[in-house]
């Protein structure tokens, strides 16, 4: 009887030691795994805060060129040739349909 008894805890230990070193077994492929999977994130991660440095640097420098290209466009639209009154337009007044003379247009500078 107290053999029986000794066998059957020797059964449940033996048991429970093979359950342990399944487990073990599992979770140390589970622990390999996961961290194959964790430096893979890492590169690629690393991958895109590069590729997104790259990319602001580009949308900085073309901001740059497009910020130039826009003042050359403004100093162009804002400037203008001051050409003599005569030359430079022939209107009439709004109200009594009189020609302008020369002297009376005068050029304005902004």
């Amino acid at each position: 009887m107290k053999s029986a008894r000794i066998k059957d805890q020797l059964k449940f230990c033996s048991d429970r030691v093979q359950k342990l070193a399944e487990d073990r077994s599992h979770d140390s492929a589970t622990l390999k795994n996961t961290q194959k999977k964790l430096l893979d994130m890492k590169t690629l991660s690393l991958q895109i805060r590069e590729s997104l440095e790259e990319l602001q640097s580009k949308v900085d420098k073309s901001g740059l060129a497009l910020m130039g290209v826009l003042i050359e466009l403004e100093k162009e639209r804002l400037s203008f040739k001051v050409l003599p009154p005569t030359e430079s337009c022939h209107r009439k007044c709004p109200v009594c349909a009189a020609s302008f003379g020369p002297n009376d247009v005068k050029p304005v500078f902004i």
